[in-house]
């Protein structure tokens, strides 16, 4: 019978101190196995000087191109900038990738800005995904397959599953479904552009957010939903754990919640506990990409 491998990949490290602080811990606790650093984070030096001090885990880039500003400087890359010079929102950056308004050139010098920002830090990224997943977009997918040959990188495929848990779904559910749907063909579409290049990728993907209806809490039980019934192959639950409140001014207010509910689940003894009675094999990108 094939196995099934779980990556617990914890997204936005150097985003804060509150969600390096988060990452490190759960890491410790034996859930979190894998973090996407955001070279352009506020909290980037800590999260690579803390990484420095954890060898097990594996650490890959978090492609920012909707939320921040461009490492390589907005002159060098202005069609992925508004007039402030930060990037664009992910629905502008898209309609103009659409429109053929953006530069590929000026997309790949903005990822080899942040892929060397993490190797000149000392870090060996394993993969690459993105900041709300822009690494996938028309226009964005052929320049991170490029990057991710020559160096040899696994990639996200975000083909999420949503997971119906029971229960009376709300039109907010609804509404989140439909997006989640809705972003399904670009997904596919990623997955198909991975295989065909050879690289490594998962082979599943889920999150506390592919949960329907939402979860009003996310607890042990709410995770349990995401470790039942998982397929054969690399499976890679996203999280996203913070504590405190100091990443407000990155992310929705209305996020925050569900952060510190994470963290807290992330770095517990419970989950860890059923990691091990599910006999869950754990890895993460660094050790896929490294097999013969």
């Amino acid at each position: 019978m094939a196995r099934r491998l779980l990556i617990i990949n914890a997204d936005d490290f150097g985003g804060s101190e509150s969600v390096n602080r988060a990452v490190a811990e759960a890491h410790r606790a034996g859930t979190v196995t894998s973090a996407s650093l955001m070279a352009g984070g506020p909290a980037f030096d800590s999260a690579a000087s803390l990484a420095a001090g954890l060898p097990g885990l594996g650490l890959g880039l978090h492609f920012q191109l909707s939320q921040g500003r461009p490492l390589s400087g907005h002159g060098q890359v202005p069609s992925l900038c508004g007039e402030g010079g930060d990037f664009l929102s992910r629905r502008r950056l898209l309609g103009r990738l659409l429109g053929g308004q953006v530069r590929p050139g000026e997309i790949r010098i903005e990822l080899e800005s942040q892929l060397q920002v993490l190797e000149k830090s000392g870090l060996r990224p394993s993969h690459i995904d993105g900041h709300q997943h822009v690494h996938i977009l028309p226009g964005v997918i052929g320049v991170v397959l490029e990057a991710a040959r020559r160096r040899g990188l696994a990639v996200r495929v975000p083909l999420e599953q949503l997971i119906r848990t029971g229960g009376r779904m709300s039109w907010q559910d609804l509404l989140r479904a439909a997006k989640k749907l809705a972003f399904r063909p670009l997904a596919l579409r990623a997955r198909q552009q991975v295989r065909a290049d050879g690289l490594v990728h998962n082979d599943h993907f889920r999150s506390i957010f592919g949960l329907v209806p939402e979860p009003e809490r996310i607890t042990l039980q709410a995770f349990r939903s995401l470790l039942e019934n998982l397929r054969p192959g690399v499976t890679e639950i996203m999280v996203h754990p913070a504590w405190e409140q100091d990443c407000g001014h990155l992310w929705d207010q209305g996020l925050l919640q569900d952060r510190l509910e994470e963290a807290r689940l992330l770095t517990g003894p419970e989950l860890g506990q059923a990691l091990a009675q599910e006999g869950f094999r754990l890895t993460n990108y660094r050790e896929l990409t490294a097999r013969p």
